[in-house]
């Protein structure tokens, strides 16, 4: 499944390793790679739609959120477009997170309810339903509107637009049928 642990083993960068810490466990790691690669790499699973090791990562699906910092100062952050950096403190499974992820997940199961892929990823995080309608894009947007800043995924956008244009609720990807 999308989700697992890939077999990330080789670090491919170049310059200076440096020591982040992760859910509280100090780590070494090649400065600039991405967090989703240095997590993996040390056995920290974060779950994944869009990220591919021989793509470029764009951070589209908004499920490898991260939270960043020390306490009152976090971010969430997308760990496949962020780098790693000396110092940094990473949360993959803060319940700001978690909670992040959830929200994604529901966008996504409004915008593509008859994907297998991710009704299989939404139950693995305890989410079984969208309380987001598909029928009313005028609900969707609004809450796409007041969602907090990064966290709304691309493909939850796309939905709305479909929906504006009359599109159906059987695409899970452009041009993808279930």
């Amino acid at each position: 499944m999308v989700w697992k642990i890939s077999d990330e083993t080789a670090y491919d960068t170049l310059g200076d390793e440096v020591r982040l810490t992760i859910n509280g466990v100090t780590i070494r790691a090649p400065q600039d790679q991405s967090l989703l690669v240095t997590a993996r790499q040390n056995g920290f699973e974060i779950p994944t739609l869009c990220y591919h090791r021989d793509l470029p990562s764009e951070g589209q699906c908004r499920l490898c959120v991260v939270e960043i910092g020390e306490h009152p100062r976090t971010q969430i952050v997308n760990s496949c477009t962020y780098p790693t950096q000396a110092g940094l403190v990473v949360q993959t499974h803060s319940e700001t997170v978690v909670q992040s992820r959830r929200i994604v997940l529901e966008l996504l199961l409004a915008r593509t309810p008859k994907a297998k892929l991710i009704q299989e990823l939404a139950a693995a995080h305890g989410v079984y339903e969208s309380r987001f309608k598909t029928d009313d894009p005028e609900e969707l947007e609004l809450y796409l509107e007041n969602f907090p800043a990064g966290v709304y995924t691309a493909l939850a956008r796309r939905r709305l637009e479909d929906l504006r244009r009359g599109g159906s609720d059987q695409t899970a990807g452009p041009n993808a049928r279930n």
